[in-house]
């Protein structure tokens, strides 16, 4: 009887607890799986950075655009850099420029600003009779005067108006007519639908298209009368002075 009370008090007793481990370390994890977007990975370093140019800003003059260059060096440190370049500039005659490569911190000396890679070999040829015998050809960004890329920017002045008509023929044939009674070549079909308009002279002023008009006059033209329209500028091609 006392062994089985015994029996029945060591079940009763209660039973011992025994504390958790530590949460095991799971070192495959890849947070990139979570597919959380308040989750931020920090990039790399140089990650999606474009090469710094470490020339002076391009001015308005200038615009920017994909085309080819020539590496003539790679040196590691920016006042090496600039003295690269400016010896690079005397010896090719063209415009050099550094660029600062983030992920490896050394600076790429490019001469040169070709559209196409063809515009550009004559350079790489120069650089390696100029002592830059590693000289080769790359894609980057580079900076052409904006007249080159867009032609030059209007210029709207005055022209003196003699015909217009629907049929283009029937205005070339008056500016023929009219190129021989003047003994000038500045006479221009200009389109504004559904007429062709011949026009005459690049003028910067009004009063001197109004000379024009005067001189038409005494050739039988009765109502040649003056527009303002965008003009030609070269110095060969502008009627006033």
């Amino acid at each position: 009887m006392g062994g089985l009370l015994v029996l029945q008090a060591a079940c009763a007793a209660p039973s011992r607890k025994i504390a958790p481990t530590a949460t095991a370390i799971n070192e495959d994890f890849d947070p990139q799986t979570l597919n959380d977007d308040d989750f931020l990975l920090k990039p790399p370093a140089g990650a999606e950075t474009p090469p710094v140019d470490q020339t002076a800003a391009a001015a308005p003059s200038l615009v920017q655009l994909d085309g080819f260059r020539v590496q003539i060096a790679v040196v590691s440190s920016l006042e090496r850099a600039a003295i690269v370049r400016n010896e690079a500039e005397t010896k090719l005659g063209v415009p050099v420029h550094v660029y600062r490569d983030p992920d490896t911190g050394l600076h790429k000396i490019h001469a040169g600003n070709g559209r196409t890679a063809t515009e550009i070999e004559s350079l790489r040829h120069l650089a390696k009779s100029k002592g830059y015998p590693e000289a080769f050809i790359v894609r980057t960004r580079i900076e052409l005067l904006r007249a080159a890329v867009y032609g030059p920017d209007p210029v709207v002045g005055f022209r003196v108006q003699i015909f217009a008509t629907s049929n283009r023929a029937a205005a070339e044939g008056e500016m023929a007519n009219v190129r021989d009674t003047l003994g000038q070549d500045d006479i221009y079909i200009e389109s504004e639908p559904p007429y062709f308009k011949v026009r005459i002279g690049n003028f910067r002023t009004r009063e001197a298209a109004e000379g024009l008009v005067e001189r038409l006059q005494t050739y039988g033209y009765d109502t040649p009368f003056v527009v303002r329209t965008q003009i030609e500028t070269s110095t060969d091609q502008t009627t006033d002075n």
